[in-house]
């Protein structure tokens, strides 16, 4: 704690002062076109816990100054908000562009800044040297040149993917995940499959409703003309034995034998109404049968078309145009690095940060 609390005054003053500033180093700060702010970042980490963190040995460090290096500063607000694809999305996002003599061009990337640390004006009693800028920001074309990068550079990667699934006409929200919205078309797409084979099911039960009640029906039919027919039979056999003792005692009539043929007749008549019956029983079992393998097969075909709705979710990749993007701030920010030079090779370190920087 004591390492990064420590104030520049109480670091040792050994190897890494160096007599002079480096040769892009200056005393004064350098002036840049009139209308644009000047910020700056705090010093956060002191000298040896950057020397300490990142292992430099004192015995290769040659060289070591406290310095504040330029760079142009972009924070801006994005908002989109339209109806196709449905997005309501708002974010702010802060750009660093390294803005020191050696920059041939602007390079903006994203950055993690605490719009608390930023200051007006350096700190208090500061010895650092100011870095020298690049000399296109003295003139107002340069901050233009940047500005308008800064705006290509932000539609170019603050875009984001959406996720649709055709199957519920379900996109998913700004930033959801994959895997949160596959979690949430889940339970929609259950309750949907759920509500779609409860109609079929609806719509199968009243024809097998119908069917099953023709087949009880024709049960009864089949069991009333059985009946019929057997009754007939004992009839006919009755009317056939009155018709036999009425010619073995000498009384013969041709009125017992029409009566007997009578009730051959519609005892045959009952037989194949019988037979009728059962044969249109076999039909509607087979019509039954078949309405439950159909009513199967179409359950089967939903869940089929409801498993595979994940797999048809699509993504679609939303951008930021011109028009979506504010500038709230723009301007040049000087961060406190430390210039080294370590077995000859010049390093800088971020003391606001503590990390280094890359050349």
């Amino acid at each position: 704690i004591k390492k990064l609390v420590r104030a520049e005054a109480d670091v040792p003053t050994q190897k890494i002062v160096p007599e002079k500033r480096m040769a892009d180093v200056v005393n004064v700060m350098p002036s840049i076109a009139d209308g644009y702010s000047r910020y700056f970042m705090p010093a956060r980490f002191a000298r040896d816990f950057i020397v300490e963190k990142h292992g430099i040995s004192p015995d290769v460090l040659t060289h070591g100054e406290m310095v504040y290096t330029p760079f142009l500063y972009g924070r801006c607000h994005i908002l989109i908000d339209k109806a196709r694809p449905p997005v309501s999305f708002s974010n702010d996002v802060a750009y660093l562009c390294a803005a020191d003599a050696s920059q041939e061009f602007f390079v903006w990337k994203n950055a993690e800044l605490s719009m608390e640390d930023v200051s007006s004006s350096p700190a208090a009693g500061s010895r650092f040297g100011y870095q020298l800028i690049n000399r296109t920001l003295e003139k107002k074309q340069g901050f233009k040149a940047a500005r308008t990068k800064l705006i290509a550079e932000v539609m170019r990667t603050s875009g984001f993917v959406m996720y649709y699934c055709p199957d519920l006409r379900l996109h998913s929200g700004a930033g959801e995940e994959l895997t949160t919205f596959e979690d949430r078309c889940t339970e929609e797409l259950e309750k949907k499959k759920d509500e779609t084979i409860d109609k079929v099911k609806d719509r199968f039960e009243k024809r097998i409703d119908r069917t099953q009640n023709k087949i009880e029906r024709k049960k009864m039919d089949k069991d009333r003309h059985e009946r019929d027919a057997s009754a007939r039979k004992r009839e006919e056999v009755l009317s056939g034995t009155e018709t036999v003792l009425s010619w073995i005692v000498g009384r013969r009539s041709m009125r017992g034998l029409s009566t007997a043929s009578r009730k051959r007749r519609m005892s045959r008549v009952s037989e194949e109404r019988a037979k009728k019956s059962i044969q249109m029983i076999k039909d509607y079992e087979e019509e039954l049968l078949q309405l439950k393998s159909e009513l199967e097969e179409e359950i089967d075909e939903i869940e089929d078309r409801f498993d595979d709705a994940l797999e048809e979710i699509r993504p679609i990749e939303v951008k930021a145009k011109k028009q979506n993007i504010t500038i709230d701030t723009f301007g040049l920010l000087w961060i406190p690095v430390m210039k080294t030079v370590i077995e000859g090779a010049e390093r800088t370190f971020n003391l606001y940060n503590g990390k280094e920087l890359s050349s």
